[in-house]
């Protein structure tokens, strides 16, 4: 069933008659006339009757309208939704990372998340300065960053890896 017969149908009917229905979706009134008798056609239903004072719906037509209006919240629901799934799918995090970091540990982590995000597209950014990434999360110019901890910077913090440093001299 082709919901923009059943939307032109629905408008036409609201406003009581094709000639204000085509000024509002564009049609000529000849076209919305052969729109609906064409849909009339494929559901083997007269869904309106039409007269001097405009058109009204028939007693199949009084029927089937509540159907219609909930199939087509129902059509729009739809594709907002696919519209919302197709936004996800361009969506972009930023990351910023110490290039130590993003070389050894994040090729790692990255290849995980696009396994299991594979639709979200990944911008990463090494930083050579330990207060670069901090910069950037303030700025909103990244949205995550992987970075020692900075004890004056307030910031919700997830530690991901405690490792024991050691001084090494020589003999």
């Amino acid at each position: 069933m082709d919901s923009k017969k059943l939307e032109i149908l629905m408008t036409a009917v609201d406003l009581g008659s094709f000639s204000k229905a085509s000024e509002v979706v564009g049609y000529t009134q000849s076209g919305l006339t052969h729109l609906v008798d064409s849909l009339e056609r494929d559901i083997g239903l007269t869904l309106i009757t039409r007269d001097h004072n405009g058109i009204s719906l028939t007693k199949e037509g009084k029927e089937l309208m509540p159907c219609i209006r909930e199939f087509l919240r129902a059509n729009a629901s739809l594709e907002n939704r696919i519209s919302a799934i197709s936004e996800k799918r361009s969506e972009t995090i930023r990351v910023a990372a110490y290039a130590s970091i993003a070389m050894h540990w994040l090729p790692e982590i990255l290849y995980r998340f696009r396994r299991v995000c594979p639709e979200i597209n990944v911008d990463l950014r090494m930083v050579d300065n330990a207060l670069e990434p901090f910069k950037l999360l303030e700025s909103g110019r990244t949205d995550v960053i992987f970075a020692a901890r900075q004890s004056r910077i307030s910031c919700d913090w997830t530690p991901l890896y405690s490792d024991i440093m050691y001084a090494i001299l020589p003999p």
